[in-house]
């Protein structure tokens, strides 16, 4: 949902959509870093030749939690 303050041309979105999608960023991030880390295990152990896929994985998980505990904690503090 849309607030608008005012002018209805400057419409922002509501904090909980934002919650929402970093919300859903911190459980992907969290995915990612599993997979990611179970597909290095596999790739140390030679069952699976893809250690940079698994490698990329994890890393783009790490910065997408990241990001997303930053983006909390900025509607936290938004909110108060």
């Amino acid at each position: 949902m849309w607030h608008s303050r005012g002018n209805p041309r400057e419409c922002e979105p509501a904090p909980c959509d934002s919650a929402f999608g970093a919300i859903f960023g911190a459980s992907v991030g969290l995915a990612a870093i599993v997979f990611g880390a179970i597909g290095l295990r596999v790739a140390y152990r030679r069952e699976a030749t893809n250690r940079g896929q698994a490698t990329a994985g994890l890393v783009l998980g790490i910065i997408s939690l990241a990001l997303a505990i930053v983006i909390i904690i900025g509607i936290i503090q938004d909110s108060c």
